[in-house]
């Protein structure tokens, strides 16, 4: 990044938009709030009011697309693959545990067109995060509910779900 990059706006809480509820893509083609998201390359968060702390810090080249595509995977009846987003299973394990949807808040900065300082967004955001609140979020670095096992690639045929001796993962 730029020395001069300020890093106030992925700070400052008025600068994200949202919270929304995360709606799959059948919904968000209805015009909705997401629908500010457009395709545009950023940063996200999901919340679920079970939890006091973020679910999910996340980027994306197409922020609409990504919440879309995390809506309709976590509607599924099985667990979603691995691939192409681990943060599918995680999401899911939550949802078909205690219900309820999740909110979705998101944020365009300069120069989040670039992968690289997009990412270097992310992973700082996710670093002030667990320095501020003394924990992490709950579904990033591929955590998912203790009560659940994670599912592999597509291409193995191998879904996670829900293990009555709640066995940690």
């Amino acid at each position: 990044m730029p020395a001069n990059f300020d890093t106030y706006p992925l700070l400052a809480p008025d600068n994200w938009k949202g919270w929304v509820e995360l709606k799959p893509q059948s919904e968000v083609s209805k015009k909705n709030e997401l629908d500010d998201a457009k395709n545009k390359p950023g940063l996200y968060r999901i919340r679920h009011p079970k939890f006091a702390r973020l679910v999910y810090i996340g980027e994306s080249s197409k922020v609409r697309r990504r919440m879309s595509t995390l809506a309709n995977k976590i509607q599924q009846e099985k667990m979603p693959y691995r691939d192409p987003h681990t943060a599918a299973m995680s999401l899911w394990s939550y949802i078909n545990e205690y219900g309820g949807s999740f909110e979705v808040s998101w944020i365009v900065p300069e120069y989040a067109d670039q992968k690289r300082w997009r990412k270097g967004m992310e992973a700082g955001l996710l670093c002030l995060y667990r320095l501020n609140e003394g924990n992490s979020t709950i579904s990033n670095y591929g955590r998912i509910h203790p009560g659940y096992t994670k599912s592999k690639r597509r291409k193995t045929g191998v879904r996670g779900g829900k293990v009555e001796d709640h066995s940690m993962n």
